[in-house]
C-alpha cells in the first residue's frame, strides 16, 4: 500500500513542512520519504506476524517509524489525516493481533501517556527480545 497522496497545496505544503522536520531530526536520508516509512511499517508488523527475532533495540525502532507516521497524520490537513489513518488501520490491526498488551511501555523511558503501540510486546518474539522483556518484567 502506498502513502495517501495530498490532493491540495495546503496538504502538499503540510506534508512537506512536516517530513522535512521528521527528515531534520531523524538525519534521514533524502530517498526516504513517507511511503517508504509506512512500507517500514508494513513489513515489520509482517515480521511480527511470523515471530519477531530481532533485538529489543531493533523493535524500538520499528515501533518510532509509527510514531513518525502519527506525527505525519497529525500535521497534513484533516482529509489527508483521514487517508492516512485509513491506510494505517489495517495494519494497526494486525499489529494489534500480533502483540499482547503489556503494563508498561517497552521503552522504560516512556510514559503512560505514550501512544498505544510502546505497551505492546510481541506474541512471539526471539531469544534476544524475549531475554530482555523478561529481566523487565514485561513477561
Amino acid at each position: 500500500m502506498r502513502f495517501p497522496k495530498p490532493q491540495t497545496k495546503a496538504e502538499i505544503d503540510a506534508l512537506r513542512s512536516a517530513f522535512n522536520r521528521i527528515r531534520a531530526e531523524w538525519h534521514f536520508a533524502r530517498s526516504l520519504g513517507p511511503s517508504k516509512i509506512l512500507q517500514h511499517w508494513q513489513k515489520f508488523v509482517q515480521e511480527l506476524e511470523e515471530g519477531y527475532a530481532l533485538t529489543v533495540y531493533d523493535y524500538t525502532l520499528d515501533l518510532s517509524m509509527r510514531d513518525i507516521l502519527e506525527e505525519i497524520k497529525e500535521a497534513v490537513p484533516s482529509r489527508l489525516g483521514r487517508e492516512i489513518e485509513a491506510a494505517l488501520r489495517p495494519w494497526d490491526d494486525r499489529f494489534r493481533r500480533a502483540t499482547e498488551p503489556s503494563t508498561k511501555p517497552i521503552d522504560a523511558g516512556l510514559d503512560e501517556d505514550s501512544k498505544e503501540w510502546w505497551f505492546r510486546i510481541p506474541r512471539h518474539a526471539g531469544p534476544d527480545l524475549e531475554g530482555y522483556l523478561r529481566a523487565e518484567g514485561l513477561l
